[in-house]
């Protein structure tokens, strides 16, 4: 039985998912105009608690490059927490500023390794900045793993309630929204249940192959 179930609109929409027992798959054609990979810096995207702030750092940490989490600079250039933000102005308030520091790191001339939030990809004009800044890597997640890392750890500052759901229907409605979004800027598909390390050294050979 395979590891990794892979949702019904996404492998409708992607073929190339095909192997679930494959830690990563290549996306032929995917990011920039043309399928070529443009830009200078490395973007994790995927759900909330798919590891894209763990594997981010330390792929930046091999390659030596610096390390941005989109939602801590949001906190920092707002100097209050995402739940607050949410709480004055709406997740509209919180969207903008998300455009704000996606575009913003975007625009540094040093490549860096980005980490962004799981619903950065809503946005149009988030998904151009992220198909011509560099390779996109999507770690794609089960709602069971999320919903079990999430229920480990859970910080309402970092990560308020999206809706009134409960945990696993909250996660699984995402699913369902977002996934699609992330295939559709996604050079790379990562499975996000492996290890770290392993997830890492995929990158890194990826990174190589590309020449970044």
């Amino acid at each position: 039985m395979p590891r990794n179930i892979v949702p019904k609109n996404a492998m409708m929409r992607k073929a190339e998912i095909q192997d679930a027992q494959r830690t990563m798959v290549f996306r032929h054609g995917a990011g920039t105009p043309g399928g070529e990979l443009g830009g200078r810096h490395v973007f994790f995207v995927g759900l909330r608690a798919s590891g894209k702030t763990t594997l981010g750092a330390e792929v930046a940490r091999r390659l030596g490059r610096p390390f941005v989490d989109l939602d801590t600079l949001i906190q920092e250039r707002a100097g209050t927490s995402v739940a607050a933000i949410v709480a004055q102005g709406g997740w509209e308030a919180f969207r903008r500023l998300e455009t704000e520091a996606l575009a913003e790191v975007c625009a540094r001339p040093e490549p860096t390794v980005v980490a962004t939030g799981g619903g950065a990809v809503l946005a149009e004009a988030n998904r151009e900045l992220l198909r011509r800044g560099g390779p996109v890597f999507f770690l794609m997640a089960t709602t069971l793993l999320v919903v079990e890392r999430l229920t480990r750890d859970q910080d309402p500052a970092l990560r308020p309630p999206l809706t009134e759901l409960p945990l696993a229907g909250e996660m699984g409605a995402l699913r369902e929204e977002r996934d699609p979004l992330y295939m559709q800027v996604a050079n790379f598909v990562l499975r996000a249940e492996e290890p770290t390390s392993t997830l890492a050294a995929e990158v890194l050979d990826r990174l190589a192959l590309v020449g970044r």
